[in-house]
């Protein structure tokens, strides 16, 4: 009797077995760097917000939230979008940042589970909050009398500011996947050598 069938499913089960257990293991491991990132940035950025009396610094702190945000959504697209072979190319011409680029486009997955998730997730819950404490600064200083519906309003608007920010992002990074992932290369690249430095 040949067992090689039996073998060979064995072998599958166990496989997707232990994809599974990976997949969970790197479940837990983002949501817990997303609950480290998400404190320490919740607590200074509401701090900032509170000891900013100036209303429009605070806002544009807001702004820098979402847009970084929409940054980290551009790339975690562009990562899974961009193809290996050009910037391979730009690396054997010995491009500055073109092989930082390779590993970011070929471990694409972790790296949009990072910005997309990880960045885009604490962004999203961030702004939240600081619209909220912009909201209360401005019931304070007597801004606005109408609570409720500043609140929903200012809920929606920067839910909408995350949502256009995103729409365009993703089809803006589909389409300059290969010069982002570029762009994004150099950037760890020239964070490499700084640090090399500094130790």
């Amino acid at each position: 009797m040949n067992r090689e069938p039996f073998v060979r499913e064995r072998g599958l089960k166990k496989t997707k077995h232990l994809k599974k257990q990976s997949a969970l293991r790197h479940a837990f491991a983002v949501g817990l760097l997303a609950f480290a990132m998400a404190v320490p940035a919740s607590l200074a950025s509401q701090t900032a917000v509170g000891r900013i009396g100036f209303l429009p610094i605070a806002i544009a702190l807001l702004v820098s939230v979402i847009l970084v945000g929409v940054l980290s959504d551009v790339i975690g697209v562009a990562a899974l979008a961009a193809s290996e072979a050009p910037l391979h190319a730009m690396a054997a011409r010995g491009i500055f940042g073109a092989r930082h680029a390779v590993r970011l486009v070929r471990d694409a997955p972790r790296v949009a589970s990072v910005c997309n998730d990880v960045i885009g997730d604490v962004t999203g819950a961030l702004s939240g909050a600081l619209g909220v404490s912009i909201l209360f600064q401005m019931v304070q200083m007597q801004t606005t009398r109408h609570e409720v519906m500043a609140t929903s309003l200012m809920t929606a608007g920067v839910a909408s500011s995350i949502v256009i920010g995103k729409a365009y992002a993703k089809s803006y990074a589909m389409r300059r996947c290969t010069a982002i992932m570029f762009r994004a290369g150099q950037l760890v690249a020239l964070f490499s050598r700084l640090t090399r430095k500094k130790a």
